[in-house]
C-alpha cells in the first residue's frame, strides 16, 4: 500500500452486504465512530466507503472487481480454499510436518481404502465423518471399526469429506464435553504477507448431555458429542443457557497459571495454522482483513488440538432456541418464520454472551484496521496492539 493511501483515516464502512452481519456491526460502527453507507444500486460498479463489508463468495467477487486501491475489503479473497475441512488437511500435509496438535485425517473418498485399513487395525478407535464444505454439525457422525464406517461412508455416496480421529479424554466441563470457538483476523494487502492476530476472548462451546465414551451404543448422540452450538442450542429441556461460557470463565476454572501456558500452546497453533496455509491462496490484490473461526478442543489434561479453521463465521446476536423453551414464554418470543440450519419450530432469544463476545471482537478489529490503515510501514505488533486485546500470531 503506497503512503498517500495509508495515511488516509477510515471514515465509512459500506453494509449494503453485510447480511447477518449486520446487526453487530452496526452496534460497532457506533462504538468506533465510523458512519454507516450503503450502496443499494451498485451493480457490478464502484461501491461507497472506505471498508466494504462481505460475507458471501459472490458478493466478495463483485465487490472486489470494482474495489479502489484506498479502500478494504472485509474478506481475504481466496482463503475459503484453506477452510474447508479437506482444505485445511491439504494445507497442513503439504507443509511436510507432522503436527502432534492436528488429529490424524483421511480425504474422501480418495483416502477410504487407508481409512479402513486403519479402522480394521484398530477397530475400537473411533473416527469422525465430516462433510468438507459442510457446517453447523450438518451430516457429522462417528464410526467405529470397519464394517460401521464402510457403511456409513457408502451411505454418503462419494462426497467430498473427512474423517479424523477423534480425540480421546476430553476436557470436560460440569461432566460435558466442550470445545473452543477462537476468533483470528488475518489482515493482507497487496504485496505483503500475512498478519494474524488472535482476540482474547472467545466461546467455550459445550455439548448439551452428559459426556460418554464413543462406543456402539453411543456413536448417534450427537448432543454427547458434538459441541456445535446449532446442535446444542436446539436441545428441548431448557438447557441451552448453559451450552457456552466465555474463554474467561474458562480460564477461571482451571486456574491461570494452567490457562496461561495453555494459550501459549494455542497461539503457536494458530501461528503454524497460518503459515501452513497462506502458500495455498494466492497473494492479495487488494487490502483486506477477514475475521476466521478456529475450533481447538483441549483434551483432559488442557492440551490443544485443531480441529477445524471457518471462514464462514457466526457473527449472529442472539441464540436459537426451541419453541417449549421457557424462555420463549418468559420473553414472549415470536416463531421463526425466516430459512433457518433447523426446520423444527423454533425462536431466536438474546444472547449475553454474543454482547461480551462478539460486539467487542468487531469493535477491536475495525480499530485494529484503521490502525494498519493509518500507518505507512511494517509497524511493529506490540505497537500496533497497544490497548488493543490480540496476540500476535
Amino acid at each position: 500500500m503506497d503512503e498517500e493511501v495509508a495515511r488516509h483515516g477510515l471514515k465509512t464502512v459500506n453494509i449494503t452486504w453485510a447480511k447477518s452481519h449486520l446487526a453487530v456491526l452496526r452496534r460497532a460502527l457506533s462504538e468506533v465512530g465510523l458512519h454507516a453507507v450503503e450502496s443499494p444500486c451498485a451493480g457490478d460498479g464502484a461501491v461507497r466507503g472506505d471498508v466494504v463489508w462481505v460475507v458471501t463468495s459472490d458478493d466478495v467477487e463483485k465487490r472486489l472487481a470494482a474495489l479502489k486501491k484506498s479502500q478494504w475489503l472485509s474478506h481475504v479473497p481466496g482463503i475459503s480454499a484453506v477452510c474447508t475441512k479437506q482444505g485445511l488437511a491439504e494445507a497442513l500435509a503439504a507443509s511436510g510436518k507432522d503436527f502432534a496438535w492436528a488429529p490424524k485425517t483421511w480425504l474422501l473418498p480418495r483416502d477410504l481404502p487407508s481409512m479402513l485399513s486403519f479402522c480394521e487395525k484398530h477397530p475400537r478407535s473411533p473416527l469422525v465423518y465430516k462433510p468438507s464444505a459442510a457446517g453447523m454439525g450438518e451430516a457429522v457422525f462417528l464410526m467405529l471399526g470397519s464394517v460401521d464406517a464402510e457403511r456409513k461412508v457408502g451411505m454418503m455416496k462419494g462426497q467430498a469429506a473427512i474423517a479424523q480421529r477423534y480425540i480421546d479424554r476430553p476436557l470436560l466441563i460440569e461432566g460435558r464435553k466442550c470445545d473452543l470457538r477462537l476468533y483470528v483476523v488475518v489482515l493482507a494487502s497487496a504485496g505483503t504477507p500475512w498478519r494474524g492476530f488472535v482476540f482474547h476472548e472467545g466461546l467455550v462451546r459445550i455439548c448439551a448431555q452428559p459426556y460418554a465414551p464413543p462406543s456402539r451404543s453411543t456413536l448417534h448422540h450427537t448432543a454427547v458429542h458434538l459441541t456445535n452450538t446449532a446442535v446444542s442450542s436446539l436441545q428441548a429441556d431448557g438447557s441451552s443457557l448453559c451450552c457456552t461460557e466465555t474463554l474467561a470463565a474458562l480460564a477461571t476454572r482451571v486456574g491461570s497459571e494452567a490457562w496461561s501456558t495453555t494459550w501459549q500452546e494455542v497461539q503457536q497453533i494458530l501461528q503454524q495454522t497460518l503459515e501452513c496455509c497462506e502458500p495455498s491462496v494466492a497473494p492479495s490484490p487488494c487490502s483486506c482483513f477477514q475475521i476466521l473461526g478456529a475450533d481447538v478442543l483441549l483434551d483432559d489434561k488442557l492440551a490443544p488440538h485443531l480441529i477445524e479453521l471457518n471462514d464462514l463465521v457466526s457473527l449472529k446476536l442472539g441464540r436459537t432456541v426451541l419453541l417449549d423453551d421457557p424462555v420463549v414464554r418468559e420473553l414472549g418470543l415470536k416463531k421463526c418464520s425466516a430459512p433457518c440450519f433447523d426446520h423444527r419450530p423454533h425462536a431466536h432469544a438474546p444472547s449475553e454472551l454474543d454482547e461480551l463476545v462478539k460486539v467487542p471482537l468487531l469493535v477491536n478489529t475495525l480499530r485494529l484496521v484503521q490502525r494498519v490503515n493509518l500507518q505507512s510501514g511494517d509497524v511493529p505488533s506490540d505497537a500496533l496492539l497497544h490497548e488493543l486485546p490480540f496476540d500476535a500470531l
